[in-house]
């Protein structure tokens, strides 16, 4: 992992350590009232780094979105990429709550062919 940051060795141990329901049952154990202003996201993409993210429920998704593409080893621009939560392609102006989505999430990583409307794989 030489040339990795050394944040994102922290989270590639974590996930490497830790199975799905072992990381959903922590995040749900540390807001039991499901309360809080935030929601944890764990932004999957095949080749690339998975990232995980805690963010506020208002704040817009374009900033976890850009920040998942400086996260990576390999330079990663922010329009090549399509986010998908439950199927359904996220806008960088949507927000979690406009989306609803819950206190833990998935959101997958597409990587766009040149036409910026075709997908080539889930990076």
């Amino acid at each position: 992992m030489s040339g990795v940051a050394p944040k994102i060795q922290k989270h590639i141990r974590a996930r490497d350590m830790e199975s799905e329901l072992r990381w959903k049952r922590r995040a749900v154990a540390a807001n039991a009232d499901f309360t809080s202003p935030h929601v944890f996201v764990r932004v999957n993409g095949t080749g690339l780094n998975e990232v995980l993210f805690k963010i506020n429920r208002t704040t817009q998704l374009k900033k976890l979105m850009i920040a998942f593409c400086g996260r990576q080893s390999q330079s990663v621009d922010f329009n090549s990429i399509a986010f998908f939560y439950n199927s359904h392609r996220l806008q960088p102006e949507q927000t979690p709550l406009e989306v609803n989505m819950d206190f833990v999430n998935d959101i997958d990583a597409m990587l766009l062919l040149n036409d910026g409307d075709k997908f080539l794989s889930k990076i």
